[in-house]
């Protein structure tokens, strides 16, 4: 998501890089400001051993997409809750034999 939204990937690839890469929070979006501009950094060591870089344009995508992505995942809960109910109706309780496990 985070490249979908224009953030550059700094792999780290040097020791260097290596060493910087674990002194930050990982996966935990932060940022610094530079002459009143925020720079916004993303530590990923597990997935890309690498750093995540943007802007401000770059964070506000981010963040639509974040938003967009989560109405997606509710919206298929939502559906998901809605199959089961629709299919609980259907299902006749009465013409089942007694089981142990209602109780």
């Amino acid at each position: 998501m985070l490249s979908a939204a224009g953030f550059h990937m700094v792999p780290a690839d040097t020791p260097q890089r290596q060493q910087e890469l674990a002194s930050h929070t990982a996966l935990k979006m932060r940022y610094y400001l530079i002459n009143g501009n925020a720079h916004y950094w993303f530590a990923d060591p597990y997935v890309c051993n690498c750093v995540y870089v943007g802007r401000e344009p770059e964070f506000q995508k981010y963040q639509r997409l974040k938003l967009q992505q989560q109405m997606v995942e509710q919206e298929q809960a939502a559906a998901a809750m809605n199959e089961n109910a629709a299919e609980a109706e259907q299902f006749n309780w009465m013409g089942w034999p007694p089981s142990p496990f209602f109780y």
